[in-house]
């Protein structure tokens, strides 16, 4: 398995910093948090262990299947760059379709899903990307395991609101929000630009 450059790493802890980090200064400078009640050293704690489950996780599961198996089947049957990320990406969006309208801790109102399934279809394409950039799962998985370690503790899951105390998820949610996807977008298209550029 490819590990992938240091630089590589770089670029997929700045993904969720720029997008999460981006959204949750925007919240807080128009006063849409409330962090009174936030236990912060408890919130650090349970970032960093979701962090590293999610990427022990995914590494063998998501990441390992649709830019591991998915990918690699892809482009030995001769696909480029552009139909490989755009059929990955898509796919991953279909596997989060249940989790997002179906009963369970992760459902949103109706209304709401689609910009989800749109964040999703977007996250694919980074981490996507970014195994293009670096030639590694492991990049793309520590991306993803960083990037759920900080949403969902700090934005919260479904319906159920995260340590910023941010009730409007339809604008500011990284995934669930319409913020999320223009943050999302923007750096989708800055990865695109820089794979395209190394390859």
């Amino acid at each position: 398995m490819v590990a992938g450059r240091l630089r590589d790493y770089g670029l997929a802890l700045i993904y969720p910093l720029f997008v999460i980090g981006g959204l949750a200064l925007l919240a807080l400078l128009v006063g849409a948090t409330s962090t009174v009640e936030t236990d912060w050293n408890k919130t650090l704690i349970n970032m960093a262990a979701v962090g590293f489950s999610t990427f022990i996780v995914v590494i063998l599961t998501e990441e390992g299947f649709f830019r591991g198996t998915l990918w690699a089947g892809l482009k030995k049957n001769g696909a480029g760059l552009c139909v490989t990320v755009l059929f990955t990406s898509l796919t991953f969006m279909v596997w989060h379709i249940g989790w997002a309208v179906l009963p369970g801790e992760g459902q949103l109102p109706l209304l709401q899903a689609p910009v989800y399934l749109a964040n999703a279809a977007l996250l694919g394409a980074a981490w996507g990307l970014l195994r293009a950039i670096s030639g590694s799962v492991i990049v793309a998985s520590v991306s993803h395991g960083v990037w759920n370690g900080m949403v969902y503790l700090l934005f919260g899951l479904g319906e159920r609101v995260g340590a910023l105390g941010i009730v409007d998820s339809i604008i500011y949610g990284p995934e669930r929000g319409v913020l999320g996807l223009v943050f999302n977008s923007a750096f989708v298209f800055f990865l695109w630009k820089r794979a395209n550029a190394s390859g």
